[in-house]
């Protein structure tokens, strides 16, 4: 049953105004202007009668789905008039609904929908599975006991630095996501946990060996940053105390370079044997192949038994005797020595990396050879007899 109303209609095309008896049904009404004749009308629209509960089902998608909680109640204020933030909270938690109840109208009534509170704790269940599948176990010094705090070992531990850091990475923006939407948070978990799993298999091989080596590993660890805070504290400590010495600055910075050569020694816990072709080091040595070895001042002594042991056949225990008899020449803070056994002069090779050294190490081309300060030139010359010169 409709209802028959009398409408004033302008006209479109005169502006005349003229007075009609129209249904009011839903679609559009067509008139005549009785002043110039030409046709024209209004349309009506009415509401759905489920539009109230698809309203519903609307705003508890955007709440709980979609985790946006505050914009669901804001359409509901914004869109219908007098209702109250209780009223919206009630409809958004299944306490109440919308129902269509005359054509235009909604009403909230009763009801009984329970949110997905078991979905989201499931969720949250599968995240927090995945990031502990996924963590990675990162030590921790106690330096008052100067140990480390135990950990159990993981798959995930002896997989390589770089992917160890994208597991810490990810894990970290996942628990983050969790606090603002719990399903996003559960389709990255998952996409993690895939991208974990071939890390595992392309990493597993024997993981028994591979986690006896990672353990190995911590161990040596562990006993290098003990060995190195104590070194350290030693160090650290001789160093100030050349500092304050009465020294000559000079000496005081060939002290210093002795101790930091020393401590940098006892870090490594070995002398490294490295050809040092641009001349870093005003220290090391040089062989009969023309190759300089340098090292830090005070740390010539130690790379002359490394070397010794590498290069000639020891005849002493004393490697910088070894080399001297084998025609090496030896360097220590910018002071050349060389005493070989019987008459064996320096050769080409040699003398050319000593006037390479002087470029980079004496700039007025005089360097200090057997305790003589001469022009690198006479050395040379002389193939290092300059006291026959």
């Amino acid at each position: 049953m409709t209802e028959a109303k009398s409408k004033i209609l302008l006209c479109p095309h005169c502006g005349a105004e003229t007075s009609h008896t129209v249904e009011e049904t839903e679609g559009s009404v067509m008139n005549t202007c009785s002043q110039c004749g030409q046709g024209h009308g209004y349309m009506t629209f009415g509401i759905d009668p489920n539009f109230g509960q698809m309203f519903t089902e609307m705003v508890r998608q955007r709440a709980w789905w979609e985790c946006e909680r505050d914009k669901a109640k804001l359409m509901l204020l914004e869109s219908l008039k007098g209702i109250t933030g209780k009223q919206a909270d009630d409809i958004i938690d299944g306490r109440m609904k919308l129902v269509t109840v005359n054509r235009g109208t909604v009403e909230s009534v009763e009801d009984n929908w329970t949110p997905p509170y078991e979905e989201m704790e499931t969720a949250r269940a599968y995240i927090e599975e995945t990031l502990l599948f996924c963590k990675v176990h990162t030590e921790s010094f106690n330096e008052e006991k100067s140990c480390f705090q135990t950990v159990n070992w993981a798959w995930a531990d002896m997989l390589p630095k770089g992917d160890k850091l994208f597991l810490m990475n990810e894990s970290d923006a996942i628990r983050d996501l969790m606090k603002r939407n719990i399903w996003e948070a559960k389709s990255r978990a998952y996409t993690l946990r895939k991208v974990a799993h071939d890390m595992m298999i392309a990493n597993s091989g024997d993981f028994k060996e591979k986690r006896q080596r990672a353990k190995d590993r911590e161990k040596e660890e562990r006993s290098d940053t003990i060995r190195g805070s104590v070194l350290d504290r030693v160090y650290d400590g001789a160093k100030q105390m050349i500092e304050n010495s009465d020294l000559d600055p000079e000496m005081k910075e060939r002290m210093i370079r002795i101790n930091e050569g020393q401590k940098q020694r006892m870090k490594e816990g070995e002398t490294k044997i490295v050809p040092d072709a641009h001349y870093d080091f005003d220290t090391g040595w040089l062989d009969r192949n023309g190759i300089y070895y340098g090292c830090e001042v005070g740390q010539h002594i130690n790379l002359a038994q490394e070397l010794a042991k590498r290069f000639v056949n020891p005849k002493t225990k004393n490697g910088e005797r070894d080399l001297e008899v084998a025609g090496w020449v030896k360097c220590s803070d910018k002071r050349w020595y060389y005493a070989p056994d019987d008459d064996l002069p320096l050769n080409e090779l040699q003398c050319k990396v000593l006037e390479e050294w002087a470029e980079v190490w004496a700039k007025d081309g005089k360097i200090k050879w057997n305790g003589r300060m001469v022009n690198v030139y006479e050395v040379t010359a002389t193939k290092g007899e300059v006291e026959k010169w």
